[in-house]
């Protein structure tokens, strides 16, 4: 497995099923900046529809939907049709996901915790997305809320320090003596 994280606000993106999954997944694309989104599903509810907007197109995909298209994303469709779009995406050299369905998968979607810019993802290469979740759930613990005001803090003082004409080691040093001084790793008593 090889870990990436992808700005979806340059990565065209498309999403295909159907229920609740396809739901979920929409709202995770939206919390992660997708803005280069299209949704196909055979039937929308009103919250689904409300959600999508412009972005629904209310049948499956077929081989004009996926020109521009770099990444697929299937969900909460049966196993036949989930695989036949996802062959039509792989002819066209899109990488693929279909949720559940490893053989199918070109990539795995991580159990993501999100702390503002801070985004710590686990993955089991989808082995047990269970068990990335039960870690994601730790570590949230570890990394509570501030972190979000955290990474805002270090990333200010970065920017200072590079403007200051700070050589990139030295920014790492002193980004890693700032952390430590702020005391935000240590261990709960």
């Amino acid at each position: 497995m090889f870990p990436l994280m992808l700005d979806l606000a340059q990565v065209s993106v498309l999403l295909a099923g159907a229920d609740e999954k396809l739901l979920r997944r929409l709202k995770n694309l939206d919390a992660s900046g997708a803005q280069r989104l299209k949704v196909f599903t055979e039937q929308a509810d009103p919250e689904l529809r409300a959600l999508a907007g412009p972005r629904l197109t209310l049948h499956l995909p077929t081989g004009e939907d996926f020109t521009g298209v770099s990444l697929l994303l299937v969900a909460g469709l049966a196993r036949p049709k989930a695989a036949s779009i996802a062959e039509l995406a792989r002819k066209r050299h899109i990488l693929v996901n279909v949720e559940d369905d490893k053989i199918h998968c070109d990539f795995y979607y991580p159990s993501v915790l999100r702390r503002g810019d801070l985004v710590v993802a686990v993955s089991t290469g989808g082995k047990s997305p269970t068990l990335a979740r039960v870690v994601r759930e730790r570590i949230e613990d570890v990394f509570g809320k501030a972190w979000a005001g955290y990474t805002h803090e270090i990333a200010q003082k970065r920017l200072a320090w590079r403007a200051e004409g700070r050589k990139p080691e030295e920014v790492e040093s002193l980004s890693r003596s700032y952390i430590e001084a702020q005391g935000w790793l240590k261990e709960p008593a």
